[in-house]
């Protein structure tokens, strides 16, 4: 009795079958295991209002927890804080300036931010609330609500100074309009600000206070104030 052969081209075929099999086997594997890692840190770059790169690591925190029926889920807090701007409308640089961070793991895509109080004599024809610009608006000529991405801050110039005439004061609107504030800088004493920031949940109002000490240098102060703060009246 004779035990029957597999032809040479037979076998062959088939090692090379089962090694394919085991070949995709393993591509498999490794395809989901690299798409496990990551969707725990995905890195991306954003581009800042002018024109750098940042490289940017967004870390999966895992699933969230339901919201409470019949409760909104909070919107990420935007915070604010005394900030050094470097732009320029004309010659006319800022003298205070202020940030705005998202702190949230979201886009924030309706951001604003407005001067709704004056403690001095309001220039004539000053619109009011004075709706104020981002660097990247008065750098690109841009003007309304602006958007934050998460942990993003973006710089938002107050008030302005007059390079050759460091006494004059100025405000500008969004549309680029000059308002000179008459008193000047240091005549005018200690002026205040209420700001209202806008676009995601705040802490309250944001309440700045600008002055000048002996030597002539320009100080700032920035508090954050309830939601219906009033400053003082002037006194008469």
């Amino acid at each position: 009795m004779t035990v029957p052969t597999i032809p040479f081209p037979l076998l062959a075929l088939g090692f090379v079958i089962l090694v394919l099999i085991l070949a995709g086997v393993m591509l498999l594997t490794a395809a989901r295991a690299n798409k496990q890692a990551s969707s725990k840190i995905q890195k991306r770059l954003r581009v800042s209002e002018f024109g750098e790169w940042n490289l940017i690591a967004d870390y999966d925190a895992g699933p969230r927890p339901a919201a409470r029926p019949g409760k909104a889920p909070d919107r990420p807090v935007l915070t604010v804080q005394l900030a050094q701007s470097a732009a320029r409308i004309g010659d006319h640089r800022p003298l205070c300036s202020i940030s705005v961070q998202n702190t949230g793991s979201g886009d924030l895509e309706r951001c604003l931010v407005q001067m709704e109080q004056f403690s001095g004599k309001l220039p004539d024809k000053l619109p009011m609330p004075l709706v104020l610009r981002t660097e990247g608006q008065i750098v690109s000529r841009d003007r309304g609500r602006f958007t934050l991405g998460p942990e993003q801050i973006k710089r938002v110039p107050l008030l302005f100074r007059s390079a050759p005439r460091t006494n004059e004061m100025y405000f500008f609107d969004e549309n680029g309009h000059a308002y000179q504030y008459p008193p000047g800088l240091y005549r005018a004493g200690p002026i205040s600000m209420v700001l209202g920031v806008y676009g995601g949940r705040t802490l309250g109002k944001a309440l700045v206070l600008v002055g000048t000490s002996d030597n002539g240098k320009v100080h700032t102060e920035l508090k954050i104030v309830a939601e219906d703060y009033k400053l003082p009246a002037p006194r008469a």
